[in-house]
C-alpha cells in the first residue's frame, strides 16, 4: 500500500514538473530579457521552439488515433451490423432433407414447404426474424432423360443405374439453385445437429463444425464462378453467425427459405455445403423394401433390382456422410407426423 501511494506521489510529480517545465518553455522564455553572457547556459536546458508545437501535434495525433481504434475495436459488432441492415443481399435459410428411396423425405419437405407458405410475411420463430420467400426444389426433377448416353447401365440387369449421381443432371440444378439465391444473397448460419450411436430416437443438439461447411465465414466468389450463368465471378455470398450481441438479436432479417430434397444432396459438394441445416431420414432394410414394392415407377424396377442396385447404393452412398457431425439422422419408422413436428421444433430451437 506504501509503495502504491509514493508511486502515485512519484507520477505527481513528474506530470506536474513536465507541466511547469512546458509552460516555462513556450510561455515565459520567449518573452524573457536575458543576458549574453547567461544566453547559451539558459538556452541549453530546452529544446528548439518548433518542438513547442509538433510535440503536442504528435501526441494528440496518437491520443486521437489511440481512441478512435479503442472504440472501433469495442463497437466492431455494432458496426457489422450496421453494414449489414444497408446490404441488399437477401438472406437465405437452406434446409436439405435426404434420406433412403420411399423413406419419406418428400413428404417432409412438402409438409414443411405447406407450412412455411403459410407463415410467410409473419414472424418465424423469432421477433426479429420475419419469413419473406420459400422455394422447393427437389433433385428427382433433374434425372436425365432415358435415353441419354450419360446413364450408366447395370448389365447383368440390362437397367439403367438411377441411383448414382451420373444419372443425374447435378449442374443444371446448381444453376438453379443460384438463380434462386440471387445475383447477391447471405446464408444465415445457426447450430447443425448430428446423431450419435448413444441417441435417442430422434437424437441430440450439439455444435456444428465450421471446417465441414464451405461456405463459412468468408466469399466464395471463385467457388461459386462454375455456376454463375453469366461467368463473370461476380456472385458474392457471405455467413450471418449466431451472436449474443444484443444489437444482433434486435437485428429485424428478412429471411428466405430454400427446401433442398433429394437422395443424393449430401453426396453432392455444392448442395451438400450449401444447406445450413441437414436432415436425412433412415430405414432398415426390410421396411424400405417393403415400402419399395408398393410404389410403381417409370420404367418399372426390373426384378433385382433393389436387391444388387437400390440397396447396395444407398448403403455405399451412406456411409460417405455417416460419421459427420452437421447431419441429423431421422428414423423414418416413426409417423411421419412426428417426424415433421421434431423437424420444425429443431429448426426452431436452431434459428
Amino acid at each position: 500500500m506504501a509503495s502504491n501511494a509514493a508511486l502515485g506521489k512519484l507520477i505527481l510529480a513528474a506530470t506536474f514538473s513536465l507541466f511547469f517545465y512546458y509552460v516555462f518553455w513556450v510561455a515565459v522564455l520567449p518573452f524573457m530579457v536575458i543576458d549574453a553572457r547567461d544566453e547559451s547556459w539558459i538556452y541549453s536546458l530546452f529544446p528548439p521552439m518548433k518542438f513547442a508545437f509538433l510535440v503536442p501535434a504528435l501526441f494528440g495525433v496518437v491520443l486521437v488515433g489511440g481512441l478512435s481504434a479503442f472504440s472501433l475495436y469495442h463497437l466492431r459488432d455494432e458496426l457489422r451490423v450496421l453494414f449489414i441492415r444497408q446490404l441488399t443481399m437477401e438472406t437465405w435459410l437452406v434446409i436439405g432433407i435426404s434420406g433412403v428411396t420411399n423413406g419419406g423425405k418428400t413428404t417432409l419437405a412438402k409438409s414443411l414447404e405447406s407450412y412455411f407458405l403459410a407463415h410467410q410475411n409473419k414472424v418465424f420463430f423469432k421477433e426479429n426474424l420475419i419469413l419473406n420467400k420459400v422455394v422447393a426444389l427437389c433433385q428427382d426433377d433433374y434425372f436425365l432423360p432415358v435415353d441419354s448416353p450419360r446413364h450408366e447401365v447395370i448389365k447383368k440387369l440390362n437397367h439403367i443405374n438411377w441411383e448414382i449421381l451420373s444419372s443425374l443432371d447435378m449442374d443444371r440444378m446448381c444453376q438453379d439453385i443460384m438463380k434462386v439465391l440471387g445475383q447477391k444473397f447471405i446464408l444465415y448460419n445457426c447450430t447443425q445437429l448430428r446423431q450419435t450411436e448413444d441417441d435417442s430416437e430422434m437424437g441430440e443438439q450439439v455444435e456444428s463444425m465450421d471446417e465441414f461447411n464451405l461456405f463459412a465465414d468468408h466469399f466464395l466468389s471463385n467457388f461459386l464462378t462454375k455456376y454463375d450463368e453469366n461467368g463473370t465471378g461476380s456472385r458474392t455470398t457471405n455467413i450471418i453467425k449466431k451472436s449474443k450481441n444484443e444489437s444482433y438479436q434486435n437485428m429485424s432479417i428478412k429471411i428466405n427459405i430454400l427446401l433442398l430434397e433429394g437422395f443424393l444432396i449430401f453426396n453432392h459438394s455444392f448442395t451438400r455445403d450449401l444447406c445450413n441445416m441437414k436432415f436425412h431420414i433412415h430405414l432398415p432394410y426390410e421396411r424400405c423394401y417393403a415400402r419399395r414394392l408398393q410404389r410403381v415407377y417409370d420404367p418399372p424396377d426390373v426384378v433385382g433390382y433393389f436387391e444388387m442396385c437400390v440397396w447396395p447404393m444407398y448403403e455405399k452412398h451412406y456411409r460417405e456422410f455417416k460419421g459427420r457431425k452437421d447431419i441429423y439422422v431421422l428414423n423414418g419408422e416413426i409417423p411421419q407426423e412426428s417426424i415433421f413436428n421434431y423437424v420444425l421444433n429443431c429448426i426452431k430451437d436452431l434459428l
